[in-house]
């Protein structure tokens, strides 16, 4: 076995380029001339894996003087399943010898297809020595894992080679994040992803806060238990505010959102681990323009409780009660400011309530019902702070209709188109 460097003109790059098309889907691939169309790129490496004289694969590596970046490896199907992969990449080993080997593998994701082929993957590296890093990228419509040939992955370092990397192809421009537990990127449209999990996730009612708030551009805006973060991630695919504070007092939650900013590019949401009843340091205080909660639907002790503390802490109130959001809420607004909430219609009367003993005077209020004929499932209630009595009820927004969402409801997941 050994391994030879290849140029574009070398017959046997032919055999790459067949070999990069049946290896590799559409998403993830980029063709072999378009990587090495620049003659002044030096950096980047093609080089063939070859058995007995005869080729059996090829890795497209970057080098840099710390690390050989493994973008691209394949093995020709008539030498798979004999060694021949294994072997190549001891063969990098020894060839970048000194430096840390880092490989990437389509994340671990049950909702995929090819999900078994995945994981038949990552454990191939691993057999091979390479160790989990515990960080992850987004790029070309696809979720990578990132392993590294030693135990102390040089994260800063990797860090700087990406941005050299982009420097020179801008089209590549991913972000590293950690993913403590596993999660899902849900793309929402205009290249915004949410990323979801088992504790963590979203549903129509945050589209429909998200268009109630009727948030704008100039607002500093605060959200309140922001999960996976759907909201603040929602906002910015249109006229997003100027800065939103995203808290939540889970971090595996604040982790989520963190992984979907990273991925979007989205600017202006600042991740906040905290206790609503607490806020944090640097809060501001008496100067938002907008807060929005999407709380705990259920009350401590009412229906069937999820056995997940995380779900538990999602789904009841074991952490924060009505008066608990509007008391934070007020704190946060300056006068005039707004608190957007939206809740189950049998918990109507204790937001109601908690809003005016806040000070924050509720002012409008929209029901939700699945269809004309269906009891409302859900309220939309906002408050203003320091205003006086006036309550405006809004036409029932109505879901569907002979089956089919209704034209109001369809815009919630077009920006209103």
């Amino acid at each position: 076995m050994e391994l030879k460097r290849l140029t574009l003109q070398d017959p046997d790059c032919d055999l790459a380029r067949a070999l990069n098309r049946e290896a590799f889907p559409e998403n993830e691939r980029v063709e072999i001339d378009r990587l090495f169309a620049d003659p002044a790129e030096h950096s980047l490496v093609l080089l063939g894996v070859y058995r007995a004289g005869r080729f059996a694969g090829f890795c497209v590596v970057r080098e840099s003087e710390k690390f050989a970046y493994l973008a691209y490896f394949a093995i020709a199907p008539e030498c798979r399943s004999q060694g021949v992969g294994s072997a190549a990449l001891a063969l990098l080993r020894e060839h970048y010898a000194g430096r840390q080997i880092v490989v990437e593998c389509e994340a671990s994701d049950e909702k995929a297809p090819n999900q078994q082929q995945r994981m038949r993957r990552r454990a191939f590296y691993l057999r091979c020595g390479y160790q989990e890093t515990g960080w992850f990228m987004y790029y070309m419509q696809a979720e990578f894992e990132l392993l590294c040939s030693e135990a102390d992955f040089d994260k800063p370092g990797f860090d700087a080679l990406i941005a050299e990397i982009h420097a020179k192809v801008p089209f590549f421009d991913p972000v590293p994040y950690r993913k403590p537990s596993p999660m899902h990127p849900e793309p929402i449209g205009d290249g915004i992803l949410v990323y979801t999990s088992g504790e963590h996730r979203f549903g129509t009612d945050a589209f429909l806060l998200t268009a109630f708030s009727r948030y704008k551009a100039k607002d500093l805006a605060v959200e309140f238990g922001t999960g996976c973060g759907i909201i603040p991630l929602l906002m910015q695919k249109s006229r997003p505010p100027k800065q939103i504070y995203a808290l939540d007092v889970q971090e595996n939650a604040v982790a989520q959102l963190t992984a979907g900013i990273a991925a979007s590019h989205a600017a202006g949401i600042v991740p906040v681990c905290a206790d609503l009843r607490a806020l944090w340091e640097g809060a501001p205080l008496g100067m938002a323009d907008l807060v929005l909660c999407n709380p705990p639907y259920q009350p401590p002790g009412s229906g069937f409780e999820a056995a997940n503390a995380s779900q538990r802490i999602a789904r009841h109130g074991v952490l924060c009660t009505p008066e608990d959001v509007c008391h934070a809420a007020a704190k946060l607004l300056k006068t005039g400011g707004r608190l957007c909430i939206c809740g189950r219609p049998e918990r109507l009367p204790d937001y109601l309530c908690a809003m005016r003993t806040a000070g924050c005077e509720p002012k409008r209020l929209q029901l939700v019902h699945k269809n004309t004929a269906s009891e409302p499932w859900l309220f939309l209630l906002e408050g203003k702070r320091g205003a006086a009595p006036f309550l405006r009820i809004e036409p029932p927004f109505i879901m569907y209709e002979n089956g089919e969402l209704t034209r109001e409801a369809a815009a919630l997941y077009t920006n209103g188109q």
